[in-house]
């Protein structure tokens, strides 16, 4: 008797960072590997905005994320949480329709808010993972570092 293994659930990451310390990046890349390992997740692949708060409107880093869960339908957008999606919708984009129509799921590896910064956990709020339909704006605006 055989038995079938299912294939892993496709995972895209993402990270927004108000700096560009490659330490700090590659601590936060690991974060994430290491969840989608623990996980069953299979990651596809992490882009990352340099330089950029949360209240900064040009986010190619995301746009290539987005792209990438679109060849990937099945995928999920893995952040290490949700302070690294954007406050105000991304430049040249009409609204969050442009996010939501494409990530169907967000997952993020630390139910604690962390620093985007540090990558060390803030005492601001708790999210897990956001449903099928993202955070909502209000909730991202709510819930988004300063930078």
């Amino acid at each position: 008797m055989s038995t079938a293994t299912a294939a892993a659930r496709s995972a895209v990451g993402y990270l927004c960072v108000p700096h560009a310390d490659e330490d700090q990046i590659n601590g936060l890349d690991g974060q994430l590997t290491a969840h989608a390992r623990r996980t069953g997740l299979d990651l596809v692949e992490v882009f990352v905005d340099r330089d950029t708060t949360a209240s900064q409107t040009d986010r190619p880093g995301l746009a290539l994320a987005v792209d990438a869960i679109a060849l990937h339908p099945d995928a999920l957008l893995l952040i290490p949480d949700l302070s690294h999606l954007p406050t105000v919708p991304a430049a040249g984009v009409p609204s969050d329709e442009w996010l939501t129509s494409v990530v169907h799921e967000i997952h993020t590896v630390s139910p604690a808010r962390t620093h985007p910064s540090t990558g060390a956990p803030s005492r601001r709020g708790r999210a897990d993972a956001v449903g099928p339909g993202g955070p909502s704006p209000a909730d991202r605006r709510a819930t988004a570092c300063s930078g």
